[in-house]
This record gives C-alpha cells, sequence and structure tokens, in this order.
C-alpha cells in the first residue's frame, strides 16, 4: 500500500508585513498571510495479490474520496512569520 498527499507545487500568497530598517543595530519584521494552495489530492495505491480485487479496489477508492473530503479544508495554509536582523556596519 502506497499513500500520497499532493498540493500544488506553486500557490498565491497574500499577506501584509511590517519592518523596521536598521538605521541602528537590529531590526524586526512581522509577516502575516495566507498562501491559497488548493484543495489536496489523494492519491492510494495497493500491490500484490489485493490490487487485482474489483471490491478491494472499490473500497480503496472509497477512501480517497474521504480523505479528499477531510482535507479539503486545508486548501489555505496560514503563515506567520518574524525576522531579526542585525546591521553590520559594512557598507
Amino acid at each position: 500500500m502506497n499513500g500520497v498527499v499532493d498540493f500544488k507545487s506553486t500557490a498565491p500568497y497574500f499577506g501584509v508585513g511590517w519592518g523596521n530598517a536598521t538605521n541602528g543595530r537590529f531590526g524586526l519584521a512581522l509577516d502575516l498571510g495566507v498562501v491559497l494552495q488548493g484543495i489536496p489530492q489523494v492519491s492510494l495505491t495497493a500491490t500484490g495479490l489485493v490490487s487485482s480485487d474489483p471490491n478491494f479496489v472499490q473500497e480503496l477508492n472509497r477512501e480517497v474520496q474521504e480523505l479528499e473530503n477531510d482535507i479539503s479544508a486545508f486548501k489555505y495554509y496560514p503563515v506567520i512569520s518574524l525576522g531579526l536582523s542585525m546591521n553590520l556596519g559594512v557598507r
């Protein structure tokens, strides 16, 4: 049995951020946003003797649908980023 959950390789990101320039020694940045990654795709495959059993294949497909319904809420991925910078004085 092999299972994979796959998201889009690229996705749009919307966010707002705040940061201060490093006029002094240290700077701070904060970013809040969301990635619109779409509904994840689920793939379940079986090998061996059971993979040719029509009842098992039907049950496996039903499980894929149930998993996709369960994880459909994950199409939006929240992002919180906090950054710290330090001015080394080198220009």
